[in-house]
């Protein structure tokens, strides 16, 4: 029913796995598949635990990351403004130089 829902991206992945490494699937040799979902089913709470913690400090890279992407596109911005403010600067001066040359 609905609480096994989770499992079937699993199970879809390692048949996947299963065809690449076997050819097409034929439903023939499956004990590979079979071992890999008992294994599954036999995994204990802590290596849930550690998987879990792996996942969990993946995300806090990610977030570190997207924290740090954050501040260089408001660097970014910082920098496109003090470009934009010299660039009327030097075409300001451009235009006095040419008043001047005149």
């Amino acid at each position: 029913g609905g609480q096994h829902r989770h499992i079937l991206p699993t199970i879809l992945e390692f048949e996947a796995e299963d065809e690449k490494a076997h050819g097409s699937s034929d439903g023939d040799d499956k004990s590979g598949l079979e071992e890999r979902l008992l294994s599954l089913e036999n995994a204990d709470a802590d290596s849930l635990r550690v998987a879990l913690s792996g996942l969990q400090r993946k995300a806090a890279e990610f977030e570190q990351r997207s924290q740090r992407c954050s501040d260089l596109e408001q660097q970014n911005r910082v920098l496109e403004e003090r470009m934009s403010a010299i660039r009327k600067e030097l075409g300001d001066l451009e235009a006095l130089a040419g008043v001047l040359v005149q």
